[in-house]
């Protein structure tokens, strides 16, 4: 395996970062994940947004230019491609760099770009859904994909400690607001009554907004501009807080990422959500991102 370090290709075992980089001090950097479908990049300049704009929110430059950092990206991708491997997850990290012991100093910024195996994920998680629980966390700085990751960490320890699939965090208002590494979406069918459509709602505050969550929520809107139905109701898309208690009288929910793009939600903290399988809202959406995926260029 080949990483990119600063410019260079260098062997696994070659590539080094100072004990003295802020990233291992103090968890100062960036990072930012891709994945490859047919060995192409989905939405590579969104991801070098992203990446950019975290930078530029815990106020530090990245040293290269967004076009060089695509460059380094599938410059790395080529390097590691070969027939044995079907496709590739991308890690891409900044850190403010090499500097003294203290919270703020003079540093230069690290780049590593590093790809592996993507694994496909299980098909049981489509098939029959995943369990989730909630968390009272909040993540510092939400709208950056940092390298600080601790109430991560901790939100995915507590998961796994009762066999969750993932962790859904809670604010002191009780709201949901994103996953460990998701973004949540819940669904409440039409009703006739005060619910005149069928509505897909996720959080629009305090959140990192996914490529994934992206691309979704333009589905939505399309399919409201070409008025398709689900059980003959329009879907109508709401982008607002969700409390706690929402998610246990949805009738779905799913979360999204880039690795497994969206995975439908049958328990939430022991409750069975709606019927207690994948739902039909999920189904669409899924097939709608797999077409869009599919035809990506």
């Amino acid at each position: 395996m080949l990483i990119y370090l600063n410019g260079k290709l260098v062997k696994k075992e070659e590539a080094k970062i100072s004990v003295f980089d802020h990233a291992f001090l103090y968890g100062d950097g960036v990072f930012d994940t891709l994945r490859t479908y047919n060995k192409k990049i989905l939405k590579l300049d969104m991801h070098i947004n992203r990446l950019f704009k975290s930078a530029r929110i815990i106020g530090f430059n990245i040293p290269i230019t967004k076009e060089e950092m695509k460059d380094a990206i599938k410059q790395t991708v080529e390097a590691n491609n070969s027939a044995a491997v079907s496709e590739f997850r991308i890690r891409v990290t900044v850190s403010r760099g090499e500097g003294d012991i203290a919270l703020v100093a003079e540093c230069k910024p690290n780049i590593v770009v590093q790809v592996t195996e993507l694994k496909k994920s299980a098909s049981e998680i489509y098939e029959r859904g995943v369990s989730v629980i909630t968390v009272k966390l909040e993540r510092p700085l939400p709208e950056a994909k940092t390298t600080n990751c601790m109430m991560q960490v901790v939100a995915k320890e507590k998961a796994n400690l009762v066999n969750a699939y993932e962790a859904l965090l809670v604010n002191n208002e009780n709201e949901v607001t994103e996953g460990a590494t998701t973004n949540v979406f819940i669904v409440r069918y039409a009703d006739g009554k005060s619910n005149l459509k069928t509505k897909v709602i996720t959080p629009n505050k305090d959140v990192l907004e996914g490529v994934t969550r992206y691309i979704v929520v333009e589905l939505i809107k399309d399919l409201q501009k070409e008025n398709i139905e689900v059980d003959g109701k329009n879907i109508e898309l709401e982008l607002r807080q969700i409390k706690k208690d929402e998610l246990y009288s949805a009738d779905e929910i799913f979360i999204t990422s880039t690795t497994p793009e969206l995975v439908p939600v049958i328990l939430v903290d022991d409750k069975f959500i709606g019927n207690k399988k994948p739902g039909k809202v999920w189904k669409l959406l899924s097939e709608e991102f797999g077409k869009y995926r599919d035809k990506y260029d």
